[in-house]
């Protein structure tokens, strides 16, 4: 399906790479193989407080030496695509759709906390902020979180808007339904009062923008009308607000894969596992780690002692038979919700290899 693109949510290049960070990068190369579609792998570099360039470099060859995956076709970088992405505010500011009100906010000295008031009870306790004798602190600064009435510009999640979307695993519409009670309706903030680099004038006036709220636009940059975006099942509001804005935009067809949270209760020394195999097998342990009836997969010694045991040649077997195409006439979702129930089943897998 040549008019379709496989991607991540922008990721965040960290210093320190664990395994979980190569999850969403190999599920695009599956997900990108199985539908026939074309790889791009998304990166987050807006960041007011970090330089990520030198993070990135080294991300990328993680993938490529410890992994064996590579973005041979396309990649996006959100600090590359500055103008575009701005542009996209600025429509959706001409056509009513982002407004300029004042509002009610609480901000704390450094800026990190700077969010509508009214807002606060949506916002996961300890991210940015502590509760302390019924007031915010700073968790980077320290200091109190005040509340100021000022100008911001605002992205109106408008209740007549069709907003549903297509997420696999299904059962995550659960959850995606109580975001929308929370949200629908109210007016989002997309503005900051700190510089965050990125800005617009209206009329005028400076206005900062939020970096995620920019980011978010990127599927608009990305030229394919039907798009496969792959993220973590913890990132349901990014996925909400991205799926709104495209709506607003250019409605393109989009399906969101949400990838388990991978866990370690058995206390494996995953990092230690992973340095002395292949490629191949830290491919197929992480694939057939993954249980797509929950939200949290676990890492588990039985799936890494048998991957071990396998040689090469069953072992690209196996890859072979997780990644190769389906008849054209599946539609996409039919080939996501089989590729992620049956084909990441190791032992169904292992029974079609033999």
């Amino acid at each position: 399906m040549k008019d379709t693109i496989v991607t991540t949510l922008p990721i965040k290049p960290q210093e320190n790479i664990k395994v979980g960070m190569t999850l969403a990068p190999l599920m695009t190369e599956v997900i990108g193989k199985t539908t026939n579609s074309y790889n791009c792998f998304s990166f987050n570099l807006f960041n007011t407080y970090d330089d990520k360039d030198n993070y990135l470099k080294k991300y990328l060859n993680t993938l490529e030496i410890n992994y064996g995956i590579t973005t041979t076709q396309k990649s996006f970088i959100d600090k590359e695509n500055i103008d575009v992405l701005l542009n996209c505010i600025e429509e959706l500011i001409k056509n009513g759709k982002i407004i300029i009100k004042s509002g009610n906010v609480k901000r704390c000295d450094c800026g990190r906390v700077d969010m509508v008031t009214d807002g606060i009870k949506n916002y996961e306790e300890g991210v940015l902020y502590l509760k302390k004798d019924h007031k915010l602190f700073c968790k980077e600064c320290g200091s109190e979180c005040k509340s100021y009435m000022e100008k911001g510009l605002y992205l109106h999640l408008d209740k007549k808007i069709d907003d549903k979307l297509n997420i696999f695993p299904t059962y995550f519409n659960n959850a995606l339904h109580s975001l929308e009670s929370q949200f629908r309706g109210i007016d989002y903030l997309i503005s900051k009062k700190r510089d965050t680099g990125y800005y617009i004038f209206i009329n005028g006036e400076k206005f900062n923008i939020d970096v995620d709220s920019l980011w978010m636009n990127y599927i608009n940059v990305l030229d394919y009308d039907s798009q496969i975006i792959i993220a973590s099942n913890h990132q349901l509001f990014e996925m909400y607000l991205i799926n709104y804005l495209n709506k607003l935009y250019k409605n393109k067809n989009i399906y969101f894969i949400a990838t388990p949270y991978l866990s370690n209760p058995n206390k494996i020394e995953v990092e230690e596992e992973f340095n002395n195999i292949s490629q191949i097998q830290k491919k197929l342990i992480l694939l057939y780690t993954l249980k797509w009836k929950g939200a949290n997969s676990n890492f588990e010694y039985s799936i890494i002692k048998k991957i071990k045991k396998l040689d090469e040649n069953k072992l690209n077997d196996l890859y072979a038979e997780l990644v190769k195409g389906y008849d054209n006439d599946l539609k996409i979702d039919e080939i996501i919700k089989d590729t992620l129930i049956n084909r990441m089943n190791f032992q169904k897998s292992l029974k079609k290899v033999k």
